[in-house]
């Protein structure tokens, strides 16, 4: 566990915490995130079989109790479908994506 001085906002945390990971593929969860069993397995094998630098899906939101669905977020599947939303709004759900570390820090982290 790595801590910051002082709370400075969820953007300024993932910059910090990104630097102390050790390996090239980093899968993003927040603490209070839920994730299908599994998930890890199936975005490691896009990685293993496909030129790709993130791997992301839909997700299923839920009120207090997990049997309330609030809703879907459905993203963009296809490089151009992405890039075409991704003027107007965010493609990736942040909770579900994994990435590579260094197209991250490239990119200005």
């Amino acid at each position: 566990v790595f801590r910051l001085p002082q709370n400075r906002g969820l953007g300024l945390a993932l910059q910090y915490g990104i630097t102390k990971c050790k390996n090239e593929l980093v899968a993003r969860m927040d603490s209070d995130d839920i994730s299908v069993k599994d998930r890890m397995e199936k975005e490691l094998a896009v990685f293993n079989t496909a030129d790709v630098d993130v791997v992301g899906s839909n997700i299923t939101e839920y009120s207090e109790y997990m049997e309330t669905v609030c809703g879907t977020r459905a993203v963009p599947q296809t490089d151009a479908s992405i890039k075409a939303y991704a003027r107007r709004r965010n493609p990736m759900n942040h909770v579900s994506v994994m990435f590579k570390k260094s197209k991250v820090l490239s990119a200005g982290n």
